[in-house]
């Protein structure tokens, strides 16, 4: 037996070859979904749909920060009908909250704790935390926390995570993030389901980093040609290869916990470090740009390929828009940017559009569909995306005259906005 945990874990990937042989996928009768309210011992009713399994394994699907959404039911569905019960608590709803990005600090980690326990003692002998997003946080702190109450006890075999986001606080414009205690401090198995179509996708290494600190064994699947969230996002904002993945989802995530259940768990936890204190802004709009990179480089190809330099703009004001086609609020930014580049003098102001990592013909299609006014580089290789430290898109910089990045937004604005239009107004006079 020893010998076969080395091997094991000398050779996790082998899990994955494994975990598709010996265990194949079955059908069982159709899971009939049902509505329920547990009491956490802390006092907190809970609103949990559940999707019953003879098995005896189940998953505890945590929300993201913006809550359960329809088309994660045929997926659960799908799971309970191959033996895997699923339970989906609404904490939005149990905990009063509105939902948003960092709703999920929100979450008790004690009462997702005690859904464990309900689990197990309804026969569940092996438990699996999954969430996406940040909601990966709250299932790490939830598994810490049923670990030290149930020392010895491997119920809880390990997580489930979607595209995880784990940062401290929002980056800030050109600044290193960093990321929550929890993520340094956990040695259960992981397994992500990563979206290439996302900015965490590329930061995914750092991530992995951390996790791997604490002593968890993490693993990849990566998706290609799939958007961020495809598994909860309505059909209409997804494509062919965003439904063909989620319609896989029961057969990956089935395959995942198979392979979990064979990793040897760790008895003691890693220490956890206090929380950082700093405090940022993080209302919309144009913000002083703090980070190192004073003067930017950028050479990149435009969409006739000409080679554009950041230099040849030397006494222009220059907003770089980085951004992607799979991004909404890049799409929905795009209008507002091009009246403000129809609006201003060419010879004093332009736009360089920085298309982070897709294929000319991604872009080409997409500008069909779609009027951008001002020049469109590709960063194919996504080495100026890492250069300047954008870690959201879309991320926007402005360089002064003489080439130095002083301000920018985090996220998608309103380019017609009064406030904003004086600021450029005013570098330009300047």
């Amino acid at each position: 037996m020893q010998n076969k945990k080395k091997l094991l874990t000398a050779c996790p990937w082998l899990f994955v070859l494994l975990a598709a042989i010996i265990w194949p996928s079955t059908v069982t009768a159709q899971s009939t979904p049902r509505e329920t309210v547990l009491r956490s011992t802390s006092g907190e009713e809970l609103n949990v749909e559940v999707f019953p399994a003879q098995g005896s394994q189940a998953i505890i699907w945590t929300p993201s920060g913006f809550g359960t959404q329809a088309p994660q039911k045929p997926i659960a569905l799908g799971l309970a009908n191959k033996g895997v019960e699923v339970w989906i608590p609404d904490l939005h709803t149990s905990y009063f909250l509105t939902r948003g990005r960092n709703s999920v600090e929100a979450f008790p980690p004690g009462d997702i704790s005690d859904l464990i326990d309900l689990a197990a003692k309804q026969g569940k002998k092996e438990i699996y935390l999954m969430s996406s997003g940040r909601g990966a946080i709250a299932a790490l702190r939830a598994a810490r926390v049923w670990q030290q109450r149930n020392p010895g006890n491997y119920t809880l075999r390990g997580l489930v995570l979607f595209h995880p986001s784990m940062y401290t606080i929002r980056p800030a414009l050109g600044e290193k993030t960093s990321y929550v205690p929890i993520a340094y401090a956990s040695n259960l198995p992981i397994y992500i389901i990563q979206s290439q179509l996302s900015t965490t996708y590329t930061r995914l290494p750092d991530l992995l980093n951390a996790l791997r600190s604490g002593g968890s064994q993490v693993f990849v699947h990566s998706l290609p040609d799939v958007k961020d969230g495809f598994h909860q996002r309505p059909d209409s904002h997804l494509g062919k290869s965003d439904l063909t993945a989620r319609k896989e989802l029961p057969d990956l995530v089935t395959r995942a916990i198979n392979m979990l259940a064979m990793i040897p768990l760790q008895e003691n936890l890693p220490p956890l470090k206090k929380t950082s204190n700093k405090k940022q802004d993080t209302l919309p709009g144009l913000k002083p740009y703090m980070g190192n990179l004073s003067f930017p480089t950028l050479e990149l190809k435009d969409m006739q390929g000409v080679v554009r330099k950041l230099a040849d703009f030397k006494g222009k004001i220059v907003l770089i828009s980085f951004w992607a086609t799979w991004c909404p609020p890049c799409v929905r930014e795009i209008p507002s940017m091009n009246k403000l580049y129809a609006d201003m003098d060419k010879s004093k102001f332009e736009i360089l559009a920085v298309n982070i990592g897709e294929k000319k013909s991604i872009v080409k299609k997409f500008l069909k569909q779609n009027k951008i006014d001002f020049p469109v580089l590709l960063d194919t290789n996504k080495k100026y995306y890492l250069e300047w430290k954008v870690y959201v898109v879309p991320s926007n910089y402005l360089v002064d005259k003489n080439g130095k990045l002083i301000a920018g937004s985090v996220g998608a604005i309103d380019w017609q906005a009064k406030e904003t239009i004086e600021k450029i107004k005013n570098l330009i006079k300047k």
